[in-house]
């Protein structure tokens, strides 16, 4: 076990030291496809231009669907009851152990749900739990709190490809035709695939929990001056 901690750690440097951010990652492809399709194909600039900017649009109506997954789960998130539950939630972990791996069940069953939704409330649940139980190890508790976006949510009722080929109009319905989510979602095999991933990566996540002397934590008072998670106020 101290093997396998030994190495998410090196794994941790190896990512904040050379992974880029996101953005630079989609500027990166871009213009690798660019390139490709000069170089390879050999279109012509404007053509590849023309191809970037036409395929940017088409995408309107998904990315439409997606800002509004994030907007119903941020809003939910915030919400009295939904904070009200994460705080009675963050009171169960006895252990460093446990609150690590309940980060990482709530995570993965919220993304199920609403990716947006498991966004914004595991981000309060960190702060919960770490007010909590100190003793946790912070970097590890953070990581656990994005299991679900990097596990379950496209497994789930917010997933954006299988919404995407379920739509009627899409931009691919030459090629695919519409795909029911019956076929993709709620089929057995990604529901069977989709729990055996849970169960996994909640046991890994009590696995990867460091020794008291190896932990990094954060102070209750630090964590004060962050602020609380609170709605944005109304209009006049």
């Amino acid at each position: 076990m101290e093997t396998l901690v030994r190495l998410a750690e090196g794994l941790g440097r190896f990512s904040s030291r050379f992974v880029p951010s996101a953005f630079a990652i989609a500027v990166l492809l871009t213009l690798l496809t660019m390139a490709l399709a000069l170089g390879w194909v050999g279109a012509a600039p404007t053509a590849v231009l023309d191809a970037w900017g036409g395929g940017f649009w088409e995408l309107l109506t998904f990315s439409m669907q997606m800002a509004l997954v994030m907007f119903t789960g941020y809003l939910l998130a915030l919400t009295a009851p939904v904070k009200a539950l994460l705080e009675k939630v963050a009171s169960l972990p006895k252990s460093p152990r446990s609150a690590t791996a309940l980060m990482a069940f709530v995570s993965m069953a919220l993304a199920y749900f609403n990716w947006g939704l498991s966004l914004v409330a595991s981000a309060m649940l960190v702060r919960f739990i770490a007010r909590r139980r100190p003793d946790v190890d912070y970097r590890l508790l953070v990581a656990c709190a994005y299991f679900g976006l990097g596990a379950t949510w496209h497994a789930g009722l917010s997933a954006s490809a299988p919404l995407l080929v379920a739509t009627p109009g899409h931009f691919l319905e030459k090629q695919l035709g519409t795909i029911p989510i019956d076929r993709t979602l709620f089929s057995p095999f990604n529901v069977g695939l989709t729990l055996t991933a849970v169960a996994l990566l909640t046991a890994l996540a009590w696995a990867l929990h460091p020794s008291p002397a190896r932990t990094v934590r954060v102070e209750p008072q630090v964590l004060e001056k962050l602020g609380d998670f609170t709605p944005p106020p109304r209009p006049p």
